[in-house]
This record gives C-alpha cells, sequence and structure tokens, in this order.
C-alpha cells in the first residue's frame, strides 16, 4: 500500500478485514453539544491579525454578536468588522441542523447557508466561493473565543502524483499553497448586542 492511501486509511480508522472502530465517548464529551451556542451568547471582541507567509498585512478589530432568539434553533450570530459596527457587520444566524451530530448552518440571509460541525468544541466548516477555498474555525478556550480562517485560492493549486512508482499506484495529489491567515482572539464585554 502506498504511502498516501496508508495516511488516509489510518486518517479515517479503516483497515482490511476489521469492524470499525468504535468511538469514545469520553472523548466526545468535551464537545459539550447540550451547552453550545447558549454557552457561547455575548459580545465578544478581539484584534483580527490578517497574516501572510512574510507577517502581519493587516489589524483590525473584530466582534462576534451571538444571542439567542425566539426559536430554540436559531441564534445571532453576527461578525463585525473594523471599527464601524453598522457598515462592518455581517447579520448572520446559526441553525441547529443536528445537535446530536453536531451539525450546524450559518444562514448568511441571502440564500446563502454554511455547513459547520461542531467537533472538540470548535465550530469548523469548509467551503468554496468562487475561486477561494476557505476553513473557518472557531472555539472556545479558557473562557475566550478564538477564530481562525484559513484562505487559498483554487487556482494556485499544485498537482503532484498520479503515476506508477515500483508498482505501486500514486493517486493524484492536490495542494494549495497558503495565501493568508485570518485570526484573533476575543474576549467577552458587558457591551449588548448593536
Amino acid at each position: 500500500m502506498n504511502y498516501i492511501l496508508l495516511l488516509i486509511v489510518m486518517f479515517f480508522g479503516l483497515t482490511a478485514n476489521t469492524q470499525p472502530t468504535k468511538i469514545d465517548t469520553t472523548i466526545l464529551d468535551s464537545t459539550k453539544v447540550d451547552l453550545f451556542p447558549a454557552s457561547w451568547c455575548g459580545y465578544w471582541e478581539g484584534d483580527l491579525e490578517i497574516i501572510g507567509p512574510q507577517g502581519t498585512i493587516q489589524t483590525l478589530p473584530i466582534a462576534y454578536d451571538i444571542q439567542s432568539t425566539d426559536e430554540d434553533s436559531t441564534y445571532i450570530w453576527a461578525i463585525i468588522y473594523g471599527e464601524d459596527i453598522v457598515a462592518g457587520r455581517r447579520d448572520y444566524r446559526l441553525i441547529v441542523k443536528d445537535r446530536s451530530k453536531g451539525h450546524y448552518l450559518v444562514d448568511e440571509q441571502n440564500s446563502i447557508m454554511i455547513d459547520s460541525y461542531l467537533i472538540n468544541n470548535e465550530l469548523i466548516s469548509w467551503f468554496e466561493v468562487e475561486d477561494n477555498l476557505l476553513s473557518t474555525s472557531l472555539s472556545m478556550k479558557n473562557e475566550q473565543l478564538h477564530h481562525k480562517i484559513i484562505f487559498t485560492k483554487k487556482s494556485n493549486a499544485v498537482e503532484s502524483g498520479n503515476t506508477i512508482v515500483k508498482n505501486d499506484t500514486i493517486p493524484k495529489v492536490t495542494s494549495y499553497p497558503l495565501y493568508n491567515i485570518q485570526s484573533a482572539i476575543l474576549t467577552k464585554k458587558n457591551t449588548l448586542s448593536k
């Protein structure tokens, strides 16, 4: 078995002639799915750093306004970029799709719905828009929100593999050079939703 395929098999926990690995529920306990997203409600502020391979490109304020609504399965999930809290506000909603599976939707309220999954107290999304691939992550650590977006362009894709080496068929692998990262640590404020 070639190295790449072996890594894929190990990652998914699959081996020939064996039963699927049982999930250790003590690990899942740390997701606190019964507390999310209610336990994250509040107004959170921090500084967003946009970082490229050469270092910090830009720093600007960022805030999250997370609030419950009259519907148990819908939360205000606003992100505010910059100092202008009106013009910079992205007024999204977080919808509980399937709490038992950690499945949520970020509703941008313009027909865009982004699948998101809560794993180990971290809400993760992967999505593509036009030529861009984005991985987003928001997690709660030590009573702070940790925001991260990893960004690359599909047009920068680099392909390798797709050949035979020593009678071993090597699959095609596509990698994407890192374009930039957005990173912020936010603390809860007493400020009410704007």
